[in-house]
């Protein structure tokens, strides 16, 4: 059973978007990275540490605890992204950080500490500093590779996006219809919104959406009004065949 779903989620027809498909497999191929393959290292990096000291001992001494612990931490990890790789991409690189800060001090410096008891101070230094190099590298690495993934759809390059189940930053409960507009020199005439500080924003001439809802119209000033416009037509079209809690 694969780690992460072979076609991208929530699409019921991937032939018939194969932009989003070719993408997805390589969020697939980065997330594997970031959330197993990261993870996998520093648990053998943090075994090839210990095992001379737990060896030594005649396996009589808790010296494999580091080890242990940074794989468990490692198939939390994975279960996680498992569990929510299809929901919100905004929180993939912020958690391998996370997870990789956290594994990094179990497993590498846990490990350091063990067999540090073994070393003279200059041996120890040595291998402490190797050790706080590789879990900045492991904590840097993950981390970068999840924000990859995460900008590979983010923001959405096409409006085939609008047939995935990944979130997207509007509601589409009360949508009925959008379309691209071009907004004219009249909108400079008066705010375009009001923040509740009070303080007015403008739009400038350009491209725009205009969203129909049961509230009546309004237009939003966006880059790259078509492909927008199509998201937000193909995600209240999949809310409707889906339910009115799928956003």
């Amino acid at each position: 059973m694969s780690l992460l779903p072979l076609d991208p989620p929530g699409v019921d027809e991937p032939t018939a978007v194969p932009e989003v498909k070719s993408a997805w497999s390589r969020v697939r191929r980065l997330l594997t990275a970031a959330f197993v393959w990261c993870p996998v290292l520093v648990v053998m990096l943090s075994a090839v540490a210990v095992i001379p000291v737990w060896v030594s001992s005649g396996g009589r001494e808790w010296s494999w605890i580091p080890a242990v612990g940074a794989a468990v931490i490692a198939a939390v990890g994975a279960l996680w992204i498992r569990r929510n790789s299809t929901v919100n991409p905004d929180r993939w690189p912020s958690t391998s950080f996370l997870l990789m800060v956290v594994q990094s001090m179990f497993g590498l410096i846990g490990a350091t500490v063990v067999v540090g008891a073994s070393l003279d101070d200059s041996e120890l230094t040595w291998i402490l500093g190797a050790a706080s190099l590789g879990a900045v590298a492991a904590v840097l690495t993950g981390s970068a590779l999840a924000f990859s993934a995460m900008r590979t759809i983010r923001p959405p390059s096409s409006a085939a996006w609008g047939e995935t189940s990944f979130e997207v930053d509007f509601g589409v409960r009360y949508i009925r219809d959008c379309q691209p507009v071009m907004l004219g020199e009249e909108v400079s005439s008066q705010p375009w919104m009001l923040l509740r500080s009070g303080t007015p924003i403008w739009a400038m001439p350009g491209e725009a959406i205009q969203i129909h809802g049961q509230s009546g119209e309004f237009v939003i000033p966006v880059e790259n009004a078509e492909m927008v416009a199509g998201l937000v037509r193909r995600r209240v079209r999949r809310a409707a065949r889906q339910g009115p809690s799928e956003r």
